[in-house]
């Protein structure tokens, strides 16, 4: 059953709905960082790059969640 959250009125739907998407979040933001850990790895970058380039996307990530769902 598809909702259409445009136009969903139901704090419950739309509250289900939030959850779910910040899981699938939280899911492709690991499967992110597992796949640039291994491109670093593939392309001989040094650990301190790997990490820096991490703390870039995870900052990146945190920005567009907080524009998203507000602090949580």
């Amino acid at each position: 059953m598809a909702v259409d959250l445009r136009n969903e009125k139901d704090p419950e739907v739309l509250r289900q709905a939030a959850l779910l998407l910040e899981a699938e979040n939280r899911r492709l933001t690991a499967r992110v960082v597992e796949l640039a850990q291994q491109l670093a790895v593939a392309q001989g970058k040094d650990r301190v790059a790997l990490q820096l380039e991490l703390q870039r996307l995870q900052g990146e990530l945190a920005k567009k969640n907080q524009m998203l769902f507000g602090k949580s």
